[in-house]
């Protein structure tokens, strides 16, 4: 578990993406929220033009540069199973928002099984 900041749309971080193309890991492409889809859309800006999922979001880094972003990552074993995953971010409605007005990471989340 980490903040690698790997962004998979941009090519960057490659010390942290070696370390998510090891055989004995996974990269978890499930964790997601609908709070990270509709704050892009609200926010706009580069947003916007960002080529991965909204939905994938776990940062809200601000606007004007770089957007929301998904830097977290959950990099379990193999041989485990992925049971649930998302991300902390609900919609500006819900009345748990209001958590995650500080900071700019959202928290990123796995249950896992083993065996």
């Amino acid at each position: 578990m980490g903040d690698p900041e790997l962004r998979p749309a941009r090519g960057d971080s490659s010390p942290a993406r070696r370390s998510s193309s090891s055989p004995r890991t996974r990269v978890i492409d499930s964790p997601s929220s609908d709070g990270a889809a509709e704050a892009a859309q609200l926010q706009g800006g580069p947003n916007l033009t960002h080529r991965g999922d909204p939905r994938l979001g776990t940062a809200d880094f601000g606007e004007p540069n770089p957007g929301n972003l998904r830097v977290d990552y959950v990099i379990p074993s193999a041989p485990m199973r992925v049971v649930g995953s998302g991300v902390f971010w609900p919609v500006a409605a819900d009345p748990l928002a209001r958590l995650n007005d500080a900071p700019d990471h959202r928290a990123t989340w796995v249950d896992l099984g083993v065996g």
